[in-house]
């Protein structure tokens, strides 16, 4: 586990808590799937991880897609700049 030093003690709950949190957003994940799908739950599953993990890359990485730059064009027209 990775361990964190807060105010010069060494701890690790912040990771813990992540792979809670992670594991209960799984469950919850398959479970919200399982009841608008039914049975064709388990073929939509991957498909919702794909996209997730997808989505979750282009946030972190914003900066590094051309598309950043036409959504600062938009927001500096908004601005009036």
């Amino acid at each position: 586990m990775n361990k964190k030093e807060i105010n010069g003690k060494t701890t690790e709950c912040a990771s813990k808590m992540h792979i809670l949190l992670f594991i209960t957003g799984f469950i919850l994940l398959g479970a919200v799937l399982e009841l608008i799908f039914g049975e064709n739950a388990t073929k939509v599953f991957p498909i919702v991880l794909i996209a997730m993990y997808i989505i979750y890359i282009y946030i972190k990485y914003l900066k590094q897609f051309k598309i950043s730059k036409l959504l600062n064009l938009r927001v500096n027209n908004v601005n009036g700049g």
